[in-house]
Formats: C-alpha cells, sequence, structure tokens
C-alpha cells in the first residue's frame, strides 16, 4: 500500500508537474514590476537581453494537446504579458502602447511553425476558453487596462 501512496504522489507530482517552467518570467517580473504593477521600462530596455531570454523560453516551447486547462489558460495569458512587453521594448521609447502602429495585430509570437499576434492570442484563444477573468490577467500595457502582475501565472495558482 505504501509503495502504491508514493507511486500515485510521484504521477500525481508529474501529471501536474508544469509542462513550462516560468522561472526565469518571474524573475523578470519581480525585477522590473512592482507590487502595484508598474514597469520600469526604462531599466527593462536598458537590459532587454534578459525579455529577450525569457521570450526565447517562450518561443523554444508551445502548448501540447496534453496540458490541463490551467496548463494552457496559464501559458496563453503569460505569453500574452511577455510579448506586450516586447512590443513596448521593441519600440521603445514610446509614450503608450497605442502609438505602436498595429501593436495588436502585429503576427510577433512565435507559436509553432506559425506566428500570431496579441489579438489572436487574446480573442482565438483566451476568449474562447470561457473564463472572463482573463481580462484582469492579461496586461495591455496600458493606464487604462489591469495591473500588470509581478507574479507569473502558474497553473495551480489561476485561482487565486
Amino acid at each position: 500500500m505504501k509503495k502504491l501512496i508514493v507511486l500515485f504522489a510521484l504521477f500525481s507530482s508529474f501529471a501536474f508537474a508544469q509542462n513550462f517552467n516560468y522561472k526565469s518570467y518571474e524573475v523578470l517580473l519581480k525585477k522590473y514590476v512592482s507590487d502595484k504593477g508598474n514597469v520600469n521600462y526604462d531599466e527593462l530596455n536598458r537590459n532587454k537581453a534578459e525579455l529577450n531570454v525569457v521570450v526565447a523560453q517562450f518561443e523554444k516551447n508551445s502548448v501540447k494537446k496534453n496540458w490541463s486547462k490551467n496548463e494552457k489558460m496559464a501559458y496563453y495569458i503569460n505569453t500574452y504579458n511577455v510579448y506586450t512587453l516586447k512590443s513596448i521594448i521593441d519600440n521603445y521609447p514610446v509614450k503608450s502602447i497605442k502609438d505602436i502602429k498595429d501593436v495588436w495585430d502585429k503576427k510577433i509570437i512565435q507559436m509553432g511553425a506559425e506566428k500570431v499576434s496579441l489579438s489572436y492570442v487574446e480573442n482565438k484563444i483566451l476568449r474562447k476558453m470561457g473564463d472572463p477573468r482573463i481580462h484582469f490577467a492579461i496586461n495591455c500595457a496600458s493606464f487604462s487596462c489591469p495591473n500588470l502582475s509581478n507574479n507569473a501565472y502558474e497553473p495551480e495558482n489561476l485561482n487565486k
């Protein structure tokens, strides 16, 4: 019985083990985003290599069919937020994200063999997941948007 419990615990940890490691993204958020959700774009721009490392991690990994809904949702929310930061830094300095031509429609997000836009991730993926709370999690880098969390969204903490 003890072996069965140990095997179950081991399997459970693998089954819900993250299929994506958000540690680098979490470090970036803690370093450049305040507790109130304000991004220090000047510093992030000076250290854009750190953002590029995180972006590369997202580009190398994509959602798998066997991921749970929470794993997929966390991945797509974080993807949206990472690429919003990238859009700002790629056009820095900019007064407003709204000053970036076609920012939400540019195909800048590498997903497998194709590139998609921020709008695609929001409207064709996240909204179709049927959870209206995504609007509080994705950040469009505008004062009219919800604050950017300085924590990465993780599958096990989405309900927090």
